[in-house]
């Protein structure tokens, strides 16, 4: 259990990076509206970094823990950068908790060409945020990982 919390600090810390840049493209997976979903900008995702204390992450049946300041420690180096093609599949989610309530949810789409999270607000996406290459190892050596693992028998 001590290494899944590991691999999740690090899978988030990672996954987590990139730039401030608005988004100049349109979701073709869900229609939100007409023009593209714009970046969270820097200083959402650094208010979201300092107010979390607990992070969830979900995968096909899977979840992880990370809380406190592992909590935060994931998430720290999440900067703001728009997506240029947003038809990747969804893999995952992730929410951000603070005090037991949540101020974030994040989706995790990994695809060919195309690598990004959307956040959520009200069940809405509202943002699109890039994932650097780091992060997209991350998630795929984890998803791996996952998928090796063996169930416990009932």
């Amino acid at each position: 259990m001590k290494n899944i919390g590991f691999i999740f600090s690090i899978f988030m810390f990672c996954f987590l990076c990139s730039c401030n840049k608005a988004s100049e493209s349109t979701t073709t997976t869900e229609v939100v509206t007409k023009t593209a979903l714009p970046a969270k900008s820097e200083q959402e995702i650094v208010h979201m970094v300092q107010a979390a204390d607990d992070l969830d992450m979900v995968f096909n049946g899977f979840s992880m823990n990370v809380q406190n300041a592992g909590a935060k420690q994931t998430l720290v180096s999440m900067l703001s950068r728009g997506v240029d093609n947003p038809n990747c599949p969804e893999l995952g989610l992730i929410f951000v908790k603070s005090q037991g309530e949540q101020i974030g949810h994040l989706s995790v789409h990994i695809g060919e060409g195309c690598a990004y999270f959307k956040h959520y607000e009200n069940n809405r996406p509202t943002h699109l945020n890039a994932m650097d290459q780091k992060g997209v190892e991350m998630f795929r050596n984890l998803l791996n990982q996952i998928k090796t693992t063996p169930k416990p028998a009932h």
